[in-house]
């Protein structure tokens, strides 16, 4: 019976010494500066709000450029209508100066 007990005891001993160890060693691992969420939180807090203003520049920035870009694309497929209006005049009057050539052509023979 007395050994019964002895060994209930060192288990006993051996679980607390076990979890205060592995508390130990979390404890120094959170308190160690590996893991701090607080200052994590706070230094992600403090470059997001120090980081706006840099952001909202770029962003308008980019909606600047954006605009400035599409104001070009409209311009240029206008433009680009309108070469196509003159290419196709162009060769109709080639088509036409073509025709009025062989009939000279024509005629001369």
């Amino acid at each position: 019976m007395w050994g019964e007990m002895e060994e209930l005891t060192i288990l006993k001993i051996l679980i607390a010494a076990v979890i205060g160890f592995g508390s130990k060693i979390t404890w120094d691992w959170l308190k160690g500066g590996r893991v701090n969420k607080s200052e994590y939180i706070s230094h992600a807090l403090h470059r997001e709000i120090c980081c706006l203003p840099e952001v909202k520049q770029d962003v308008n920035t980019l909606k600047t450029q954006t605009a400035a870009h599409e104001k070009r694309l409209d311009e240029s497929r206008v433009e680009f209508k309108e070469l196509r209006k003159d290419i196709s005049g162009i060769n109709r009057s080639l088509a036409s100066i073509e025709s009025t050539l062989k009939s000279f052509a024509n005629r001369s023979a």
